[in-house]
């Protein structure tokens, strides 16, 4: 069975301090996409338009070619290229066939400036990244 839109959010932990409420409306808002194994869901230098939940299958992030890591359920991808503004940094192959839940930017700019919790899982997330990188 397919997870829906608020069973997503609830896997997502960025998300687990909205409310109840809150989860709701956004749930509302959120688009399915579907993707079968090889589809990209991110190429380098895309216009990011949406802020992606993962609520079925796996992928790998690929930075210059190399496999960085895989995600799944629970994970998300998508908030750089919103929070910038520039293109993606980053090309996401689907390993099995997918289904996410993507947030668009008209509604994760709002979530993400009414939401100090979110914000700073947003930043912790960014700091993380950083450091892999210059591992």
């Amino acid at each position: 069975m397919t997870p829906t839109a608020a069973e997503t959010i609830d896997r997502v932990q960025l998300l687990a301090p909205l409310s109840k409420r809150a989860r709701r409306k956004l749930a509302e808002g959120m688009m399915e996409r579907r993707y079968n194994v090889g589809d990209a869901l991110s190429s380098v230098d895309g216009v990011g338009f949406g802020f992606f939940l993962l609520a079925e299958g796996t992928a790998t992030v690929m930075v210059n070619d190399s496999p960085r890591r895989t995600i799944g359920p629970g994970d998300y991808f998508g908030e750089l290229a919103l929070i910038t503004g520039e293109p993606r940094s980053a090309a996401i192959r689907a390993d099995t066939d997918m289904i996410v839940h993507v947030i668009s930017e008209h509604d994760f700019k709002p979530l993400v400036r009414e939401n100090p919790d979110v914000a700073w899982g947003l930043l912790d997330l960014l700091a993380h990244r950083l450091r892999e990188l210059e591992a």
